[in-house]
């Protein structure tokens, strides 16, 4: 297992400082207050870089287990994430002030709970459930399977009201990524469907029991299997899809394209690299960010500039 952060949370705004500063350091310049999971062996802890600071500062503060998956609410004030004693074990989603203060479990307490999405507010919050853990032939490594999506709501000091509530009733054989719309009234799912494959699917969160739109966008040189996809999510102005997809032959170079939301046409190569890509993402401004052969990037969507993010 490597060693190092990877970002998983963005938010273009200030935020206040935390204390317990992490040992990596960022650009001060930098205007987005970070989420990041700092992973080192069969440990994994969140921190939080604040807008235009140079440190990062412990958000968990136990000495082991498995947090991940951190994503800030729209006003900043929260941050929802997973937490397991370990990268393959059962997980639950818990959220807690931006200072890490507070920390509770929203999740039901008998689920595997992961990849936590907050909606439109700080009041709504998604995540997905795995329904069992294994694999489907001898030579396949056991892995989470049978995907649904749950939504609950949070009161004003971030915890559940009530239980939460199952929109999908899907039991998705693999899931890549969730994400909600602007306007917290559709969301996005990239799954694996056998025998159809790699898609991605949208949802509406009133009328969630039957997919709303597929999307299976063909991308340039893809490989010889078909359409391969990654993480897909909303752009900002929720017209558009932004996600990752496999292309170069037999080489498996992931790059970051876009389709139109409402036709799954237009397509655009937002970039053109070879390697692994991974853990993309947008903030509220439209940056786009993603992983690349262990390397994070940051995207302008609308001049395709990228730079290397700095940690």
């Amino acid at each position: 297992m490597r060693h190092g952060l990877i970002v998983v949370g963005v938010l273009a705004s200030g935020m206040i400082g935390i204390a317990s500063a992490c040992r990596s350091q960022s650009s001060a310049s930098d205007s987005a207050t970070r989420v990041f999971s700092e992973v080192n062996g069969a440990k994994s802890q969140l921190c939080v870089r604040p807008a235009g600071e140079a440190v990062c500062h412990s958000l968990t503060s136990h000495s082991d287990g498995w947090a991940s998956g951190g994503v800030i609410s729209p006003d900043g004030k929260y941050v929802a994430y997973s937490s397991a004693s370990g990268p393959l074990t059962k997980s639950e989603v818990w959220v807690s002030g931006i200072d890490g203060r507070g920390a509770h479990r929203v999740s039901g307490g008998q689920e595997d709970a992961l990849m936590p999405s907050f909606g439109a507010d700080r009041h709504t919050l998604f995540y997905a459930t795995s329904g069992t853990f294994g694999h489907s032939s001898p030579i396949a490594s056991s892995r989470r399977h049978k995907f649904d999506v749950m939504m609950v709501a949070l009161d004003d000091s971030g915890a559940a009201v009530g239980a939460s509530q199952q929109l999908t009733h899907q039991e998705l054989y693999d899931l890549s990524s969730l994400a909600i719309s602007p306007d917290g009234k559709s969301f996005l799912l990239s799954v694996y469907r056998y025998p159809a494959g790699s898609m991605i699917e949208e949802y509406d969160v009133a009328a969630p029991l039957q997919v709303k739109k597929t999307f299976q966008p063909h991308v340039p040189h893809e490989v010889s299997s078909g359409a391969i996809f990654g993480s897909a999510a909303y752009a900002h102005d929720g017209v558009g899809i932004v996600f990752l997809a496999a292309s170069g032959g037999g080489t498996f170079d992931y790059n970051v394209y876009q389709v139109s939301d409402v036709t799954g046409s237009n397509l655009v190569a937002l970039t053109n690299g070879t390697g692994m890509a991974e853990s993309l993402n947008v903030d509220r401004d439209g940056t786009i960010f993603f992983v690349r052969d262990g390397q994070r990037y940051k995207l302008d969507p609308k001049t395709r500039a990228m730079s290397k993010e700095r940690f």
